[in-house]
């Protein structure tokens, strides 16, 4: 589906008169972050990790925090994207690596009714 050009500029400006997130808040952000999942809220977790990665798109905890929301929610597909995003800014990362076969494996199963 396209979006009006319109849209699109709004949304720029209003994402460049969003401030980044201090050390402190991302940091806020993480622990928020972690303890909805512990809690197994993984909606809140999931938007915990999305705020901080509005202002750090390269945040390597936010990102991992958030594929691992989607995918303890069940999203499978939405998980391996995110660790593939992860991946393709560090592909030296050995615990997305082994987290993205993980989700890989749970949608194959999935998808042949095992899960």
């Amino acid at each position: 589906m396209r979006r009006s050009r319109w849209i699109g500029v709004g949304l720029l400006l209003l994402v460049l008169a969003v401030p980044d997130p201090s050390p402190a808040e991302e940091a806020g952000g993480i622990e928020r972050g972690r303890q909805a999942l512990a809690a197994g809220d993984y909606a809140e977790a999931a938007s915990a990790f999305r705020e901080i990665l509005e202002g750090d798109p390269g945040n390597r905890e936010a990102r991992i925090g958030l594929a691992r929301a989607i995918g303890f929610s069940g999203d499978f597909e939405g998980a391996e994207r995110e660790y593939r995003t992860l991946l393709s800014a560090r592909p030296e990362d050995v615990e997305a690596r082994f987290e993205l076969a993980d989700v890989c494996n749970l949608e194959t199963e999935k998808l042949f009714g095992v899960f």
